[in-house]
This record gives structure tokens, C-alpha cells and sequence, in this order.
């Protein structure tokens, strides 16, 4: 920019120079016209100099650090949601999904939690309530969880169309454009454009061959109502999950900073006890509530708008639990090495904590996955097991996040240039991070389900489901921190009155979840459940293949069954045809 403005000033002096009167010129003199010519070249060195003397702020640092590597990690996303093996390419897409999901829900719940505090608790009970308005407090807290999983329940009853079971729709099966690279993807044929003719191999059943206009596309029979709500009920199933259990992670956090529980660790342990035995309970009543279904659809294989109201619902209730009692038990074992108690949020202002605390909570991380192994190899099976596996997953994911916070705040590099994790750059810097480490992981935990036999083929698969699940949340929960503290920063310099800033946090919010929101359900979630239907076909088939070549063996010796690469490649479309 300084060397433009250079030769924009050499271009007016040479203009000057030539647009000059003689009578001027006669009147300054030679010696006059030298000095000017020469001030002339010391100005546009000393501009150039200036040019080539500059010096980078600490902004221009930090934003150059963060355009760097926001550009290296998008990059590599695109690496992994292309990735040639389908396992990979699949927990990819379920890591990104979870990570939106657990983004839209805290934001969402924190902005109204927020106002609630600000507007309607703290008049009422105070700030740092004691006494019987600390226990009011702590009750609030369970009354707004209870509120959150009733709203849950209803909408997804309500997604799931199970209030008007007697309407219950026949279904619209459809041939539906099925490639992934063409804008129509998803589209049914009769939607298309009416100028373009869409004409279908005769005798085909469930997958064809279309030929739209002079082009054939590969092409499937599905059932459009039923994957709408399947999706619709799913996505919206999955955000309420995540808004109920950080709304079971405040109201126990208010529990074990009460006076009781927060004087040592045991009494916080405890603390967690008495949550579990409340969300089981709760559990239990809402499994009371709910209609079961009835005896046909139960023994039919379509799934009818009460059984998936049922189904999503115990989803969203398992998902609750283990993420609110693994961040409970976390903040109890992080009493335990560190000595203090953090904040309903994880925070420990103004603390700095030796390496053997730091190691403590990296060593508690890997028994929480050793733990996990144990509990899928001991062959449980239930809801309690699975619960159980879910939850000690998901601890391994917060002990994991506070242990890498925890170096991060004693990290040289980053005390040298001020980027401590509390500052938005520091924030960004760990995200990066620990998503790099979660891909990272995601392909070794591939690398060894692949390895394994197929007799343990179907135990792997759960261990791995339940550390990428953990994974997602640890992901989730970084991005989301990082967001957060960017709205505070830009909505501090709006307002400084605190009410203020709340509302327009709350409208930012809704701004923001109005095009996240939308674009997560209809392509991030779409193509999560193209993959796993993928993946479910992939398993039928394989089945199907044991089942004949243990009818017949000679199958296989004739080579008319042909298995070697049915779990790593999709079968040919024209040969299914």
C-alpha cells in the first residue's frame, strides 16, 4: 500500500514539474528547482523505507496463526468425509453431526439459561443464595431439567406423529435419484422437471436404472414418508437430548457446590450418586407414561409413529444421562487431583496446576477407555450396560478435554505469547487441536476393527462406537466453547449493561441457529443416515452370502459367491439391477 502511494506521489511531482510556468522556473532558479526535485526523492524513499521496515503486531501474529489454521483443518475435513474406507468416512460424518448437534444445544440452552438466571432466579433468590433459598436454588435447577425433558418427550412424540396414530399414513414409495454428485440427489422422479422423461428398467424392484432425458442415473424405490420422519424425528430427538442433559449438568453442578457436597471429593462423588438414582427414576416414570405399541406393529417389521416415538425417546434419555453423570463424575475426580472444585462450566479461574495433576487426569482417561473394554468384553447386555459403556466413554472424552486445557495453560509457547486456553485464541488452538487428535484417532480405532476376526468383529464395532461417540462430544464441546467466547467478546462491545447483552446474545443466537440448524438436518444428518443405511445394506448382504455358502459350500469353490471385498466397496449398481 506504501509503495502505490510512493508512485502515486513521483507521478504528481513529474506532473508538477512539467505543468510549471517558465516564469516560475526563471524566478526560483536552478538551485530552488534542485532542492524541490530532491525533497521529491527523499519523500518517496522514505516511504519506501517505511515499506519495507514494517513490523507485525501480536494481532497480525494471532490472525495469521488462526487463518492458517482454520484453512489446514478445513482441508483435512474434506480428506476425511472423502475418505476411501467406508467405516471412516462414515464416523467422519457422525463426528461433524454430533459436533453441530452438541454447538446448537448449548448455545441454545445457555442463551435461555442465562436470561432465566439473570431475569427470574437471581431476583428472587439472589446471586450466591444460602440457606433455604440455596436449597430453592438447587430445586429450580431439577425443575428447569424436568421442563427440558418434558419439551423433549412432547416434540419428539410430536416429529414422530404418535398423537394422531389413528391417521397413521400408508407411505408414498417412490423411485428416488440416487448419486450423490447430482443436485436432484434425493429427489423423486416424478418431482423432476416435467420437461425431463423418466423412464425406468421394467422388473426391477428396489434399485434401477433411470434414464432422465439421454442420461441414466442410478435409481432407488423408497419409502418417503417413513424417511422423513425417521430424519425429522431423529434430528430433532438428538438436539433435545443435548439441551436436557446440559440442562442435568447445571442443575447438578448447583448440587455439588452446595454447602454440603462441595467441601472435599468423596461428598462430590456422592453428589453424582444421587443424580444417577434421580435420572433413573426419572427414567422409569417417563417409560410409565408413555403408550406402548401395539402387538401388530410390534411383530411387523414397518415401524409404526408409537414405536418410534419410543424408540428416540430412549435414545435421547440414554444420551442425557451419559453425557450429564460423565461430566458430574469428571468435575468429582478433577476435585480430587487438583483440590478445587470447578465451575458448573469446567472452569478454574485463576488456577494453574503442576504436571503430576495433569497426568492424574490423563491417567484417569485411560482407565475410563480400559473400563470400556472391560464392560463390552464382560458380554452385558441391557440398558444399564449400555448406559454404563456410554457414560465411562464419554468421561474418558471430558477427562481428555480438562487434562489438555490443564497443559495448555502451562505451555511455554503459549504463556510467551499470551494465548492462554481462556483467550479466544487460545480457544481456537485447542479446538484445533484436539479435532486434529480425534481424526487422528478415529483412523487407528478403524485400522483395528478392520484387523479383528469376525467373531469379534461385532464386540470391536461397539468399542469403537462408544469412543467415537465420546470423541464427538469432546470435539463438540471445544468448537462450542470457542463460538461462545466469540459472541462474548462481540456482544461486549455492544452493550455494557448486562441485561442488554443478554437479550442481544439471545437474538444473536437465534440468527445464528437459523442457518445452522436447517443446513445440519437436511445435508450433514441426510448423509449420515445415507451411510449408515449403506452400511445396513452392506450387512444384510453379508449375511445373506454366509447364510448360502453354509447351505452350500460349493458356492465359493465355483466362485458364484464372491465375498473378498463386500466390506470394503458397494456392490455394482447394474449387477444388483
Amino acid at each position: 500500500m506504501r509503495l502505490f502511494k510512493a508512485l502515486v506521489v513521483a507521478l504528481l511531482l513529474g506532473l508538477c514539474g512539467n505543468s510549471a510556468s517558465a516564469s516560475e522556473l526563471e524566478h526560483e532558479g536552478t538551485n530552488s528547482g534542485g532542492f524541490q526535485e530532491e525533497g521529491g526523492l527523499e519523500e518517496i524513499e522514505e516511504i519506501i523505507g517505511e515499506d519495507e521496515e514494517e513490523e507485525f503486531t501480536r494481532e497480525d501474529v494471532t490472525c495469521g496463526f488462526m487463518m492458517m489454521g482454520m484453512f489446514f483443518f478445513i482441508m483435512v475435513i474434506f480428506y476425511f468425509v472423502n475418505y476411501p474406507d467406508d467405516d471412516i468416512k462414515r464416523y467422519s460424518w457422525s463426528n461433524i453431526s454430533t459436533t453441530i448437534s452438541i454447538f446448537c444445544a448449548i448455545l441454545i440452552f445457555s442463551a435461555a439459561d442465562e436470561v432465566i438466571v439473570v431475569f427470574v432466579i437471581s431476583p428472587v433468590l439472589g446471586e450466591f443464595p444460602k440457606g433455604w433459598r440455596q436449597v430453592a436454588r438447587v430445586a429450580a435447577g431439577y425443575v428447569i431439567f424436568i421442563a427440558w425433558l418434558a419439551v423433549a418427550e412432547v416434540m419428539i412424540a410430536y416429529f414422530a406423529k404418535a398423537f394422531c396414530v389413528s391417521s397413521r399414513p400408508d407411505g408414498r414409495m417412490a423411485w428416488v435419484v440416487h448419486d450423490s454428485i447430482r443436485g436432484d440427489h434425493g429427489v423423486p422422479l416424478q418431482d423432476l422437471d416435467s420437461r425431463a422423461t423418466a423412464t425406468v428398467l421394467p422388473g426391477t424392484r428396489e434399485k434401477s436404472i433411470a434414464k432422465i432425458g439421454q442420461l441414466e442415473v442410478f435409481v432407488t424405490m423408497e419409502d418417503l414418508e417413513k424417511e422423513a420422519a425417521q430424519r425429522r424425528t431423529k434430528s430433532w430427538s438428538m438436539l433435545y437430548a443435548h439441551m436436557a442433559g446440559f440442562a442435568m449438568i447445571s442443575a447438578g453442578g448447583d448440587l455439588q457446590h452446595s454447602d454440603f457436597f462441595r467441601d472435599d471429593w468423596p461428598n462430590s462423588l456422592l453428589a453424582v450418586l444421587l443424580n444417577v438414582l434421580f435420572l433413573l427414576l426419572v427414567f422409569w416414570v417417563s417409560a410409565r407414561l408413555r403408550p406402548r405399541g401395539d402387538e401388530s406393529d410390534m411383530e411387523s417389521d414397518d415401524e409404526g409413529p408409537v414405536e418410534m416415538w419410543n424408540e428416540n425417546a430412549i435414545e435421547s434419555e440414554d444420551e442425557l444421562f451419559c453425557l450429564s453423570i460423565s461430566f458430574l463424575l469428571v468435575q468429582a475426580l478433577r476435585f480430587q487431583a487438583s483440590g478445587v472444585l470447578s465451575t458448573k462450566a469446567g472452569l478454574e479461574p485463576g488456577e494453574n496446576f503442576g504436571t503430576m495433576a495433569i497426568l492424574t487426569v490423563y491417567g484417569e482417561a485411560l482407565l475410563f477407555v480400559v473400563a470400556t473394554v472391560v464392560v463390552v468384553f464382560s458380554g452385558r447386555t441391557g440398558r444399564l450396560a449400555d448406559l454404563l459403556r456410554g457414560a465411562l466413554s464419554m468421561a474418558f472424552a471430558w477427562c481428555l478435554l480438562f487434562a489438555s486445557r490443564w497443559m495448555f495453560e502451562s505451555w511455554p509457547l503459549l504463556v510467551k505469547l499470551n494465548c492462554p486456553p481462556k483467550s479466544i485464541p487460545g480457544r481456537l488452538i485447542l479446538s484445533l487441536f484436539l479435532s486434529s487428535f480425534a481424526f487422528a484417532v478415529i483412523i487407528v480405532l478403524d485400522q483395528i476393527e478392520d484387523a479383528a476376526s469376525n467373531e469379534d468383529r461385532r464386540v470391536t464395532h461397539k468399542i469403537v462406537k462408544n469412543v467415537v461417540t465420546g470423541l464427538s462430544i469432546l470435539v463438540g464441546f471445544t468448537w462450542e466453547t470457542t463460538m461462545d467466547g466469540c459472541a462474548e467478546a462481540v456482544f461486549s462491545t455492544i452493550h455494557e449493561n448486562e441485561r442488554a447483552r443478554l437479550v442481544s446474545k439471545f437474538m444473536g443466537v437465534v440468527v445464528i441457529l437459523l442457518i445452522v440448524l436447517p443446513a445440519w438436518r437436511r445435508y450433514v444428518l441426510h448423509t449420515v443416515f445415507r451411510l449408515l443405511k449403506h452400511q445396513r445394506d452392506q450387512r444384510a448382504a453379508q449375511k445373506l452370502a454366509d447364510k448360502l455358502q453354509r447351505l452350500d459350500p460349493k458356492l465359493q469353490e465355483d466362485g458364484l459367491l464372491d465375498m473378498s471385498d463386500s466390506e470394503e466397496s458397494a456392490p455394482d449398481p447394474e449387477l444388483t439391477c
